[in-house]
């Protein structure tokens, strides 16, 4: 079983800023969310790394907590679902921040946007009559790690989707929850 919360090296398009933080709304959104329903709980760090973790001592750390609220750690869906659950909210409600998102979504799991993410990203090849490997390379990834994608399988961490959102021109924390996908633009 993958240990949550694991050190995840980021998609080689997301950048940091001068602060030297990772420039990624999805991680800005989780970081937001986090601290909103701490504070909505009236809850201490510790508690909230507390809420996280499975009465087997499983889940996160205190450190991974402290680390996804600096945004400095680039978490993976099966993370978020672990997350979600143990707060009862959706993935969604975690990554879309404010946007406004159709209510649908919130019954996505880590497999559900999997799936998505595959079919988006099967749909733009096919439109554009790009090959794999031509795919790969406009995603920023490795074609090992694409197959992988557009079959819906690994473990996809937050910045390989702000990444693959980039590269497509989409909104990151929208374009896996809408079923238009020209509603979704990048500005």
């Amino acid at each position: 079983m993958d240990r949550i919360g694991e050190f995840v090296r980021a998609h080689r398009f997301i950048k940091k800023n001068e602060e030297g933080i990772v420039n990624n709304p999805l991680r800005s959104n989780i970081a937001a969310f986090l601290e909103s329903e701490r504070g909505r709980r009236n809850l201490f760090h510790q508690d909230m790394a507390a809420l996280l973790r499975s009465s087997h001592g499983e889940g996160l750390s205190y450190r991974t907590y402290i680390q996804t609220c600096r945004q400095n750690n680039n978490v993976t869906l099966r993370t978020l679902e672990f997350m979600a659950a143990a707060l009862e909210v959706s993935i969604a409600t975690m990554l879309a921040g404010d946007a406004k998102i159709d209510d649908w979504v919130h019954a996505l799991g880590d497999d559900d946007i999997r799936r998505r993410l595959a079919d988006i990203i099967n749909e733009e090849r096919s439109e554009r009559g790009l090959l794999r490997k031509e795919m790969a390379a406009l995603l920023g990834v490795a074609q090992m790690t694409y197959t992988k994608l557009e079959r819906g399988q690994g473990n996809i961490s937050v910045d390989t989707i702000a990444g693959i959102a980039g590269a497509l021109g989409r909104d990151p924390a929208t374009f896996l929850f809408c079923r238009d996908r020209k509603r979704h633009k990048s500005a």
